[in-house]
Order: C-alpha cells, then structure tokens, then sequence
C-alpha cells in the first residue's frame, strides 16, 4: 500500500526540474496554485481509479449476502478513510517532489513519512507511557483511525485531520514552488 504514493507522485514535480521544464510551467499563463492543484487532483484521480476495481467485490458481495445493513456502513468507512489517507499520503508525495529533482529521492522521502505516519500507533504497543501522550498519538494513529471507519463510525476528527494536514502540506508546497519560481 505504502508503495502506491510514491510511484503515483514522484514525478510530479521532480522530473519537471530535472528536464527543466519547470521553468515553462512556473511562467505559464497559469498561477501557481493551479498547477499545484491540477497535479495534485491528476494524482488523487488516478489513486481514486486504482480503488475501483475493488469496489466491485464489495458489489457482488452485498448481492450474494442476506444481510447487508452492516457491510454498508463498514463499506462507507473503509472507502472513506482509503480516500482521507490518501489524500494525506499524495500531499506529502507532492512535497517530496517540489523539494528535489530527482525523483527516486522523491519517492524514497514519500515512503519514509508515509510509512512513519502509519507506524505511529504501533510505537506505543510496547512503551509505557502517560495517558495523555498515548491520547495524542492516539489521535495521530492512522491504525486506530482506520480501525474506527472499518466499524462504519464516520467520526469528523479524523476528517479534519487528514484534510487539514493535505491542505497544509499542499500550501507549503505552493511555497516551495513560489521560492523556485522566483529562484529561477
């Protein structure tokens, strides 16, 4: 899973700069954030493409199975926590791009932060630790958030979360992209 992110936004911007064409996109007749945005969502599309295949299991499932009522809610959380996580993990992958030009250093930064986000939960496993600080990575564990929606709990912290920390990391990459463009 954690392999899907980097392959999908390594070249987002990193091969733009190693061919130098970012140059052509940064004067543009088109503002920076709409490049931002454009390529964000072209990668968020892509990631939402890859998921629907798997979506027709849950179909054939739900006609062959007498009592759906829970695997509607348990369908709705896990699709929705799949797209909130991957909406988190392709910001990130659109950071790691802007950040250098070459894209398997790129891909390489996308993994590690994606993969030590998710880890999170599991560090306090084996640790002890005090309640408030195992609250608040509570709150940051991907594990238990995933945990939450697979149950069909649809909780707005979690939402917040995710789309508060894309549009973060989407804005320090609009940044980095304005710092290149006055750089160049």
């Amino acid at each position: 899973y954690f392999f899907i992110f980097p392959v999908i936004t390594m070249r987002l911007f990193a091969e733009e700069r190693k061919l130098g064409t970012i140059e052509t996109l940064l004067t543009a007749p088109v503002t920076t954030i709409q490049l931002l945005l454009a390529k964000y969502l072209a990668a968020l599309s892509f990631y939402i493409i890859l998921w629907l295949p798997s979506l027709l299991n849950f179909l054939l499932f739900q006609m062959n199975s007498p009592d759906n009522s829970d695997s509607i809610g348990s369908l709705s959380g896990s699709y929705t926590i799949i797209l909130l996580v991957g909406m988190f993990n392709i910001a990130i992958g659109c950071l790691a791009s802007a950040l250098t030009k070459n894209q398997l250093v790129a891909a390489m930064i996308c993994f590690t932060f994606c993969l030590l986000h998710f880890l999170v939960g599991f560090i306090l496993q084996n640790l002890q630790v005090s309640d408030v600080f195992r609250e608040l990575v509570t709150y940051f564990s991907t594990q238990a958030h995933v945990r939450e929606f697979i149950d069909g709990l649809i909780d707005s912290r979690p939402l917040i979360y995710y789309m508060s920390f894309a549009i973060l990391l989407l804005s320090i990459t609009h940044h980095v992209l304005e710092f290149r463009k006055w750089k160049v």
